[in-house]
C-alpha cells in the first residue's frame, strides 16, 4: 500500500469501526502517521466546531457578560 492508499483506509476505517480507533501499524512509522491523518480527516467532517472555537464570532468574555451572577473586572463582592 502507498501512502494515499494508508490515509484512504484510516478515512474509511472511521467509519466502518464506528469512531474507535484502532490503528493496524506500528507507532511512530510513516504507516501509522499516514493512517491517523485519514481517521483525524474523517473525524474532523462529521465533529461540530467546538463551542468557542475557531467558529466563533463571540469572545469568551462576551458570552458570559451576560450570564447570571458574572462579575466583571473591578466588581466587589460587597
Amino acid at each position: 500500500m502507498d501512502h494515499e492508499d494508508i490515509i484512504r483506509q484510516g478515512k474509511d476505517d472511521y467509519f466502518t469501526q464506528k469512531g474507535h480507533y484502532a490503528n493496524p501499524y506500528p507507532p511512530g512509522s510513516d504507516k501509522f502517521n499516514a493512517y491517523e491523518r485519514g481517521w483525524m480527516q474523517s473525524l474532523k467532517r462529521v465533529q461540530k466546531p467546538f463551542p468557542g472555537g475557531s467558529g466563533s464570532k463571540r469572545s469568551f468574555a462576551e458570552k458570559y457578560r451576560n450570564a447570571p451572577n458574572w462579575k466583571g473586572p473591578g466588581d466587589s463582592d460587597d
